[in-house]
């Protein structure tokens, strides 16, 4: 979330931030995404079909 000029609070981290600062803070942001994501495909490979059927109806529902 880019600041321009002023900060809301609460809602931007970017105000302070030298422009090397804030693609090191989007890194972290995307190595967490990427953590996350692969944490989700080792437990989804650990479960049984149906199991994984019923995260997949629960995630349509609530689309």
């Amino acid at each position: 979330m880019w600041c321009r000029g002023k900060c809301e609070p609460n809602t931007c981290q970017w105000c302070d931030m030298t422009s090397v600062e804030q693609q090191d803070w989007r890194n972290e942001q995307y190595d967490a995404d990427e953590v996350w994501r692969e944490s989700v495909a080792k437990s989804i490979g650990n479960m049984s079909s149906k199991d994984v059927k019923s995260i997949q109806q629960r995630l349509r529902r609530s689309e």
